[in-house]
């Protein structure tokens, strides 16, 4: 049976996606807020976690889109804003190649007519921030990737 485990601090949304996953089958566990979520997920080990937060968690780094926080290996870690949005592009697509021109994209939208090497630049200073150069892995001549095992 598949496990799905539901985080989100609102009951009536919990509610409702649990009534339509446990009809089809899946086997639910709830969370109200990201620790214990964290701690849901060590415990039950689910297939999938959905989530109307925005909080991502790996091993080294945990990220919070809506508070825009990242933390590695429970280090708090600044951000521009710029630098945070290429993160949270390549979080969101953890395992997969990011072009330049998709992270353009993603960050600046159709707006953007400048050097595609800006996209180098920012993520040469997230690696320096992070401390970690394994997780946001060059894919020469493609693009990105964000390397780290999820929790």
């Amino acid at each position: 049976m598949t496990k799905i485990l539901i985080v989100d601090d609102e009951p009536s949304i919990v509610n409702l996606v649990t009534a339509y996953l446990k009809p089809e089958g899946y086997e639910v566990y709830t969370a109200v807020d990201g620790p214990s979520g964290l701690k849901a997920a060590r415990a039950f080990k689910p297939d999938l976690v959905v989530s109307e937060t925005s909080m991502y968690s790996f091993r080294h780094l945990r990220m919070d889109a809506g508070a825009r926080t990242v933390t590695v290996d429970e280090n708090p870690i600044e951000l521009t804003a710029i630098e945070f949005d290429l993160l949270k592009a390549l979080v969101e697509n953890r395992g997969r190649v990011l072009s330049r021109e998709q992270l353009l994209e993603k960050v600046w939208g159709g707006e953007y007519f400048g050097e595609m090497r800006v996209v180098d630049v920012h993520l040469g200073h997230v690696r320096q921030k992070l401390g970690r150069e394994d997780l946001i892995v060059t894919v020469r001549g493609v693009g990105y990737r964000f390397e780290d095992q999820p929790l």
